[in-house]
């Protein structure tokens, strides 16, 4: 009876303590800045886009994944937080610019 007893209790110990997988993914946050050096005025309102790709070479499948999207404030700042992807050219692009980095 007693090893019967242990055995729930252990059971029920094993059991409360299992948890879901939880998405261990890292998050990455972009900030910055976009002002225009030539009339030094920021750009207000912007939507600004991160975007990854793989290289077009023509061999492979292209593929492009839209990371994530920012407001530009009054200051020209804004901010896009994303998950780590695989494609290895990121991009950033508004109405105004398209930038590798």
């Amino acid at each position: 009876m007693r090893l019967i007893f242990f055995g729930l209790v252990i059971s029920a110990v094993i059991l409360t303590n299992c948890k879901p997988n939880e998405d261990t993914t890292p998050m990455f946050t972009f900030r910055a800045q976009i002002l225009n050096a030539t009339t030094n005025e920021v750009p207000v309102g912007l939507a600004v886009t991160r975007q990854a790709s793989t290289f077009p070479d023509g061999l492979t499948k292209f593929k492009k994944e839209i990371l994530g999207t920012g407001i530009t404030d009054s200051m020209g700042m804004f901010t896009i937080t994303y998950k780590k992807t695989s494609l290895p050219i990121l991009t950033l692009l508004s109405q105004f610019l398209t930038y590798n980095c």
